[in-house]
């Protein structure tokens, strides 16, 4: 079996990684090339598959905290959500604004945003949040300390 060759241009384009397969039970030769796209880091995404079969078996649950992507036709968007309603392939989620756009702080907009959600739209399920303010000025800030939201540059 051949091993795999990794193919780097230069600064500002695309790397990518080509596979050659070889099937050896055969007398023939087989090669089958698999290009992949080093654009994101996909070290925090479990398999879309493996992913909604956990999240539809129960670990997610109501008053939970998502990360849900919306996939358009030239880019993906994330949003933070709070599940409010589950059921067997979808949930119910009221979205989140973030503060900034290099904040790990959230908050629920005057106008309700809420959706329901495929769970393949689901990524990840957020760690528990810190909560800070809440007055009749201030609206209740949400903080995820915990997670790398840089990963995310089209989080809103």
């Amino acid at each position: 079996m051949k091993k795999p060759t990794s193919q780097t241009k230069s600064k500002g384009q695309k790397r990518k990684q080509q596979t050659s397969l070889c099937d050896q039970s055969t007398d023939e030769e087989s090669v089958v090339s698999v290009h992949l796209d080093d654009d994101t880091d996909d070290s925090l995404y479990i398999g879309d598959d493996e992913l909604t079969e956990a999240l539809a078996l129960g670990t997610l649950s109501i008053g939970d905290y998502v990360l849900v992507e919306y996939e358009g036709k030239n880019s993906s968007l994330h949003y933070v959500g709070f599940v409010k309603e589950k059921d067997n392939s979808e949930v119910f989620v009221s979205f989140l604004r973030r503060k900034d756009s290099d904040s790990s702080k959230f908050f629920f907009p005057q106008v309700v945003d809420e959706s329901y959600v495929n769970l393949a739209d689901v990524k990840m399920k957020l760690p528990i949040p810190s909560r800070s303010g809440g007055t009749a000025r201030v609206a209740e800030m949400i903080e995820f300390s915990d997670v790398d939201f840089s990963l995310f540059p089209s989080l809103r």
